[in-house]
């Protein structure tokens, strides 16, 4: 039972559906036995990128220190993410909505985990409330090819063919396990400075196909 149980807790990387579309799935780090958090501070950079979270989604400020308990893996809604300097740095890859509140295909962005944390934070001075308990990624971010007299080939292929993104990172910003959209497969080219980035996993893609004439629909998960 506990090397099933170990089995369980591996990266699924969202191709056990049934556990990913429960509701029910818990977030937890994976198999606590073997990696667990280690206490440590958020540095200068990484603090203001995490205040800067939470003033982007409009969220009141609690009382937020920089003491954080950090994980090199953690599992979220049934899929696994670790950090890139980790033995788990193949779960690294994400694609996310940078935004708490807008949702969109062209607002996601690439990025590569640098660190997964908890952090409890309490209710200011002279206010009632409850710890809260959350997990966080801080993530280097790389913004999509944009420059002049340069198209990116693979764009007229659609979302499913990828699309490239700059080498160099663009900026560290922190998110929540909600904003993440999907894993990435990430290949370097190195003659144009970019690297390609493709959607795997824990994305559902509606595909038009005509048969006699007829547009039909399928969904593809991926």
């Amino acid at each position: 039972m506990e090397t099933l149980g170990a089995i369980q807790a591996e990266d699924i990387r969202g191709f056990r559906l049934a556990t990913l579309l429960d509701p029910t799935t818990p977030e937890f780090p994976s198999n606590s036995k073997r990696k667990r958090g280690v206490r440590g501070i958020l540095d200068n950079d990484q603090f203001t990128a995490f205040l800067d979270f939470y003033r982007a989604g409009f969220q009141a400020l609690h009382h937020v220190d920089n003491g954080v308990l950090f994980f090199e893996e953690i599992s979220y809604n049934g899929v696994c993410y670790g950090t890139h300097s980790s033995s788990h740095f193949r779960n690294s890859a994400i694609l996310f909505h940078p935004h708490l509140t807008v949702r969109g295909a062209d607002e996601m962005k690439a990025g590569i985990i640098e660190a997964i944390f908890e952090h409890r934070s309490g209710p200011t001075a002279g206010h009632e409330g409850h710890i809260s308990e959350e997990y966080f990624l801080l993530v280097r971010q790389h913004n999509p090819i944009n420059r002049s007299e340069f198209v990116d080939p693979y764009q007229r292929f659609g979302f499913a063919a990828g699309f490239l993104c700059e080498q160099t990172p663009a900026c560290t910003r922190v998110i929540s396990l909600s904003q993440v959209v999907s894993h990435f497969v990430l290949t370097p080219m190195e003659e144009i400075e970019a690297i390609h980035v493709l959607p795997i996993d824990r994305v559902s893609v509606t595909v038009v196909f005509i048969q006699n004439s007829r547009p039909s629909h399928l969904l593809i998960f991926s």
